[in-house]
């Protein structure tokens, strides 16, 4: 994945940029206020997504469809709070049991006039408490990857369960891990960078007044740095996973060689089957005989057989035999 001057510029190469970027710095003055409307920045950044997905350049997109914005921008928080479950869980014990090391060791060590029992016990919870911090550490990295693999899918296939079907994500992102490394640590680079841009005019007189405004175009920078750079990866890992396909199926028949298939052709093909007399041909098989069946009686046919006459016996007479003597 080739990271550009033109990618990382893009949004000021749009001839609207600044009248964009004063959009989204107004959302970041409301979101002073009423601090969920800073959620559109993420929708915002999805419509950046929706282009390098489909392998087009990245452009600045306008604060035209807010409907729009707004669902993007559900659909990104419902993504992230799915996939960082396990470090929001982790993050919550480990408070517990801060607050617990606290309050709970003391007074254990008071109620039970036992000083080392108190020590002792704030020492296991915030031994405890270390421990979860460095694991959810470690896991928010492979969870902020894995989550924007599921959400570019999502947004791939315009279908939010398709973020969450984990095996099908999982494959994706094994595939293109260089691919999302390169995003990831390019997008954490800028974050940081406008970030701490924007903290330096908080400490200055004059520009201090001007933070909330500069909060919100780095947000708005950010999120479509991160539309761009993660869209881009998920179609360079698309592609690379659709190779195998494309050349299997591009890959012309095995031809036979010249003396082989010259040999078929100059074959003489069996047309007919001979009998034992060779200069007779079989054109048809001879057909079979069918079975004779025995015509049944039908009276419907109207056919009577005469009826016999009874047979007699002759008697013989004494007459007879004696006229013949």
């Amino acid at each position: 994945m080739n990271i550009t001057s033109e990618l990382i510029g893009f949004p000021f190469k749009d001839e609207r940029w600044k009248n964009k970027f004063g959009i989204s710095a107004l959302i970041g003055l409301i979101g002073i206020v009423f601090s969920p409307v800073l959620y559109l920045m993420y929708g915002y950044g999805m419509r950046v997504m929706r282009q390098t997905i489909r392998g087009e350049e990245p452009t600045l997109p306008e604060w035209d469809d807010f409907g729009e914005i707004v669902l993007d921008s559900l659909r990104y928080i419902a993504v992230m709070f799915v996939y960082f479950l396990p470090y929001i869980l982790l993050i919550t014990v480990a408070v517990i049991l801060w607050i617990g090391a606290s309050f709970t060791g003391p007074l254990m060590g008071s109620a039970l006039d036992s000083a080392e029992l108190g020590v002792g016990t704030m020492v296991v919870m915030f031994s405890c408490f270390f421990v979860l911090m460095g694991i959810s550490s470690l896991l928010m990295f492979p969870l902020m990857i894995l989550a924007n693999v599921g959400l570019a899918r999502a947004i791939a296939l315009d279908r939010l369960g398709a973020a969450f079907e984990l095996g099908e994500v999982w494959k994706i992102a094994r595939k293109g891990m260089g691919n999302f490394l390169i995003a990831f640590v390019v997008w954490y680079a800028l974050n940081i960078g406008a970030s701490l841009i924007a903290s330096i005019s908080f400490f200055t007189i004059v520009l201090c007044f001007l933070y909330p405004v500069f909060i919100g175009v780095v947000m708005a920078y950010s999120s479509v740095m991160m539309g761009a750079l993660f869209g881009k990866a998920y179609y360079e890992t698309m592609q690379k996973m659709d190779e195998p396909i494309e050349a299997k199926l591009a890959e012309p028949a095995p031809s036979l060689p010249a003396e082989v298939a010259a040999a078929e052709e100059s074959a003489p093909k069996p047309q007919t089957r001979k009998t034992k007399n060779e200069n007779a041909t079989l054109i048809e098989p001879p057909a079979a005989k069918k079975p004779r069946t025995r015509k049944p009686r039908s009276e419907a046919e109207g056919e009577e057989k005469p009826a016999k006459k009874p047979r007699t016996r002759r008697k013989k007479s004494i007459d007879a035999d004696s006229e013949g003597a």
